[in-house]
């Protein structure tokens, strides 16, 4: 008899687990089009919208852009002499002097973010600063590192959830010192070391968000009335197959 209540019991847990609802991926890729300088972009995807628009650290006005192939920039009025685009150029998620680019990434819901990946890389030691803008800047990361490459992805072990990212350019300064160097008596000599400034540049290729699953409810009765039949449906098959 204890058996067969423990058969049962699977079964109910079974057909609890198959009603559960599995947290759904969204990708949005911004690498698909080239659409010119907008203040703000849209993309909807696996019922999720997104609507991307563009600041600076100091909370200068920006525009946006995608390049087909590449990615994601953004243009901020101070970088650019206050008119985007400009001579300048400034098509590119950078960093330079407190004109830190940040791509605003705002959704329909809240969700979960999962990856980025970067494209376009200026140099290789490039970081990026990821904000909570839906509580004001609150800093998620600091110079998070992404590498030199063509491509490179950063991947959340556990990342964060918001309604609204900020993802800016980082700056990065290492201490490079220049080879040893000995005298002719065969001294050693201490070798000159300095500060290097490298300000990080990108686009933003694509971005890879969870939806969170919906918080559970209590099972309604007539399905807490369809587990009881299943387990009372299992206990007898057990029943049947001991006597026969």
């Amino acid at each position: 008899m204890f058996n067969s209540l423990i058969k049962a019991a699977v079964v109910g847990l079974g057909l609890i687990s198959a009603s559960a609802v599995s947290a759904a991926t969204v990708t949005f890729d911004f690498d698909k089009a080239t659409t010119g300088w907008k203040k703000e972009l849209t993309y909807s995807e696996g019922g999720i919208d997104l609507t991307v628009t563009g600041k600076s650290t100091n909370d200068w006005d920006a525009k946006v852009a995608t390049w087909k192939g590449w990615g994601l920039g953004v243009c901020n009025k101070g970088e650019a002499l206050l008119a985007c685009p400009s001579f300048l150029d400034q098509h590119a998620i950078d960093s330079f002097v407190f004109l830190d680019d940040v791509a605003v990434l705002t959704f329909s819901k809240a969700v979960k973010l999962t990856s980025l990946v970067f494209n376009g890389l200026g140099n290789d030691h490039n970081t990026f600063d990821l904000y909570d803008l839906a509580n004001g800047w609150t800093e998620i990361l600091t110079g998070a590192e992404i590498g030199g490459g063509s491509t490179e992805t950063y991947s959340f072990a556990d990342g964060p959830v918001s309604l609204s990212f900020g993802i800016g350019a980082g700056t990065t300064t290492i201490t490079q010192c220049e080879e040893p160097k000995y005298s002719k008596k065969s001294k050693f000599k201490q070798p000159k070391c300095w500060e290097k400034t490298y300000y990080s540049a990108f686009k933003l290729r694509s971005v890879t968000v969870e939806e969170l699953p919906p918080p559970p409810s209590a099972v309604p009765l007539p399905a807490a009335g369809l587990l009881l039949v299943g387990g009372l449906g299992a206990m007898a098959a057990v029943r049947r197959r001991k006597t026969a």
